[in-house]
C-alpha cells in the first residue's frame, strides 16, 4: 500500500461496466473505455504491463483523455 505501483485499469473499467450494466449509461461507459485504450496506445503503461507509469500517472493519463 502507498507505493504507487498498482495498476488502476481494472478499477476504472469496472466503473465503465457499472455505468453500462447498472445504469444504462452506454455513452459514458464507452468514453471511459476509449480513454483507457487511448492511454495504453499512447504508451502509458504501469510496471506490471511493461511500463514505468505509477498508479497516479496512469489514472491521470486516462482522465486527460476523457
Amino acid at each position: 500500500a502507498g507505493q504507487g505501483i498498482a495498476n488502476p485499469i481494472s478499477m476504472i473499467l469496472s466503473v465503465a461496466m457499472m455505468l453500462r450494466d447498472s445504469f444504462g449509461r452506454y455513452e459514458d461507459a464507452e468514453r471511459i473505455e476509449r480513454a483507457v485504450e487511448a492511454s495504453l496506445a499512447a504508451g502509458t503503461l504501469t510496471k506490471d504491463i511493461g511500463g514505468q507509469a505509477s498508479t497516479k500517472e496512469m489514472t491521470e493519463a486516462v482522465i486527460e483523455r476523457l
